[in-house]
């Protein structure tokens, strides 16, 4: 499942905070490398996959930065819909929760970064 994330202390964090990119990013690590898993992400799933990447599977750790409202809603909110769409609105929901896309270009109907995190 997707987290929201607010960093405080990592590198660069000054220029996130600065420019609020904290309140449009969201985070999603492996099950088997959150605390009490097994550490060994291998396979699809439990690990990640990333769709519009040239290697889409087995990531461990990404973020996805939410692109500008496509839903004509305004911002802060407490709807993820309101942030993320398609894959990423239903790994935040849980409905297919180590399924994200990475959309780049013009947004249509999807506009969020995905960036992995590991490996």
């Amino acid at each position: 499942m997707m987290t929201l994330a607010t960093p405080s202390s990592a590198k660069g964090a000054g220029w996130l905070i600065a420019n609020q990119w904290y309140k449009q990013l969201f985070y999603a690590v492996a099950p088997d490398l959150v605390p009490g898993g097994s550490g060994n992400c291998i396979a699809n799933p439990p690990c990640l996959t990333v769709n519009n990447l040239a290697s889409p599977n087995n990531k461990q750790a990404i973020l996805v930065f939410a692109g500008r409202a496509l839903n004509g809603t305004s911002r802060p909110s407490g709807t993820s819909a309101n942030y993320l769409e398609n894959a990423n609105l239903n790994a935040a929901l849980g409905t297919t929760p180590f399924v994200y896309e990475h959309r780049a270009g013009v947004p249509t109907s999807i506009n969020d970064r995905v960036v992995v995190v590991s490996p």
